[in-house]
């Protein structure tokens, strides 16, 4: 799974201001490029400190230009990477040096080897055959917890999913493929809507045996055709986006609060945690909450600050509430 669970993206989206037109000198520059292409509109460069846990990204502007400022980048050794679907970076990973002046890194992309690793699950729904209700039921029960690739590159047939649903139900929402937890009621009854046994059954049979359709149970490659989103493109490419590494690797960030003094708050989704984050300087602090109750997941689901400044949150699955 992609480490999305393992980053902040702070919704703190520096947004075009300090981006347009460059008020602040310039720390690194340059073109993004492919043969197919040329210069590359809407790509998204991401530069990461060696050694460090804050991701900074812009955007690629019509003559495939990328900048980031000083005040963006301090000095220091940088690996940068791209996102661009159907597209990698040609070559070895690419490093750059800042200094105290303007540097220049040129970056050439080359087709991706495989393009189901880049697709969003908004890409694969769009791509995948079926009916509207059929992709409304891998949304509904899918994606909330996962993203589909490992789903539609799974081998698992129609019994082999069907006993995957049995397990699956008695997982909480709050659950990850690499980390399931159990839950007291199962999942699958009032997702459904259903309250028989033998109905839940049989649904499942009838959504196992679609899904082994579209997988790779019965063929060695997906065979529809990929339908891509639009990259950025004029305005849209204006804005910075930065992303602060959690200190664990299987966090859940859920939601997010700011308060007066620019402190970011969030919750976690599976564990009762609270996290506290400083965006100006990417220190972390994070507090367990020792009120749980036994066999109910401990995460939170909301966060709200009161006038005072004090964060109240919601427990997950009926579990309470804590200031």
């Amino acid at each position: 799974m992609k480490p999305i669970l393992r980053a902040l993206c702070a919704a703190i989206f520096a947004c075009a201001g300090a981006f347009v037109g460059f008020a602040q000198p310039v720390a690194l520059t340059g073109i993004v490029s492919s043969q197919a292409e040329g210069a590359m509109e809407g790509v998204l460069v991401s530069a990461k400190k060696a050694g460090g846990t804050v991701t900074v990204t812009v955007v690629s502007d019509r003559a495939g230009r990328y900048a980031y400022t000083t005040s963006q980048l301090a000095p220091g050794e940088y690996e940068l990477s791209i996102r661009a679907t159907g597209y990698e970076m040609a070559g070895p990973k690419l490093t750059v040096t800042i200094g105290k002046g303007k540097s220049q890194a040129n970056i050439r992309l080359q087709n991706a080897q495989d393009l189901t690793f880049q697709l969003t699950d908004a890409e694969w729904l769009m791509s995948m055959p079926g009916t509207q209700d059929q992709k409304e039921l891998i949304y509904e029960n899918c994606v909330l917890c996962h993203t589909l690739t490992p789903v539609m590159k799974s081998t698992y047939d129609a019994a082999g999913w069907k006993t995957t649903f049995q397990r699956m139900w008695h997982w909480a929402s709050v659950s990850a493929i690499y980390k399931p937890v159990p839950s007291p009621v199962p999942q699958g009854a009032w997702r459904f809507g259903i309250t028989e046994t033998a109905d839940l059954q049989a649904t499942d049979e009838e959504y196992g045996t679609f899904l082994a359709s579209i997988n790779l149970s019965s063929k060695p490659r997906i065979d529809f055709d990929f339908k891509t989103l639009p990259r950025p493109k004029g305005e849209d490419t204006k804005v910075v986006i930065t992303e602060y590494d959690l200190p664990r690797a299987d966090a859940q960030p859920h939601d997010v609060v700011s308060d007066a003094e620019g402190i970011v708050w969030y919750t976690d989704y599976a564990d009762g945690i609270l996290g506290r984050l400083d965006p100006r300087t990417g220190k972390i602090e994070e507090y367990v909450n020792p009120l749980e109750k036994a066999g109910i997941a401990g995460g939170f689901h909301d966060i709200q600050l009161d006038v005072n400044g004090n964060p109240w949150l919601g427990r997950h699955e009926f579990n309470g509430f804590t200031m």
